[in-house]
């Protein structure tokens, strides 16, 4: 994560700070006493732009858990928490809103994780979830590539989204079939722009269960 907030190439920041913005303008309003769940948190760097709040910090990778803890260490009310997405250590309903970003790529089991989450967020909590459009940034690097500029753009960056550690390419169809009922979708938008978008970002509301996924209109 650190490569891209502080990568060389400019555009590649942009995107990074506009895909952090509106995950943040998407979990306001947070208020002192609420409950946020940062799931995949890495390095700290949206946590570390949040309001105050109860925060709990969850990631597999000790490093990215050590990182984190130095990132927010002058941040009061925050716990970290080693853990794996798919068997997260809180009780039912503990939450009131959660932040995934870039991370359900990076998972074994995406409906698993998606459960989880529902298990431990309150009713009519707020899920946000963010994660890259492979199919546009692949055709990117390949047009680069054919004009040999990829590595003048896009120093230090792998020439295909695998290389990422990503086990599968998200789009928002996909993410459609991982979610179980009780999810609604309120809103889709992208990073830079919806027009462009290099990244998705959703905000999802868990809802009283029913048998059809809802799409808000």
């Amino acid at each position: 994560n650190e490569r891209v907030y502080c990568h060389p190439n400019p555009v590649i920041r942009c995107i990074e700070i506009i895909r952090v913005n509106k995950v943040i303008r998407l979990l306001i309003p947070i208020f002192r006493r609420q409950k946020i769940l940062a799931a995949g948190c890495g390095e700290g760097h949206i946590e570390r732009l949040l309001p105050d709040c109860h925060l709990y910090l969850v990631d597999l990778s000790p490093t990215a858990i050590r990182l984190a803890k130095h990132t927010l260490a002058s941040r009061k009310r925050t716990r970290f928490f080693l853990a794996n997405l798919e068997h997260l250590p809180f009780t039912s309903s503990f939450f009131d809103q959660i932040e995934c970003s870039e991370t359900i790529e990076h998972v074994l089991n995406p409906h698993l994780m998606l459960r989880e989450f529902s298990r431990v967020l309150k009713l009519n909590g707020y899920l946000i979830l963010s994660f890259p459009n492979e199919t546009l940034i692949n055709t990117i690097k390949q047009l680069l590539l054919k004009i040999h500029l990829f590595r003048l753009f896009f120093p230090n960056v792998p020439a295909n989204m695998i290389e990422e550690w990503h086990l599968r390419s998200m789009n928002t169809n996909l993410l459609k079939k991982y979610l179980g009922p009780g999810w609604k979708i309120v809103t889709v938008t992208a990073s830079p722009h919806p027009l462009f978008p290099i990244r998705f970002i959703i905000k999802l509301q868990k809802v009283a269960a029913h048998p059809h996924l809802l799409i808000s209109s």
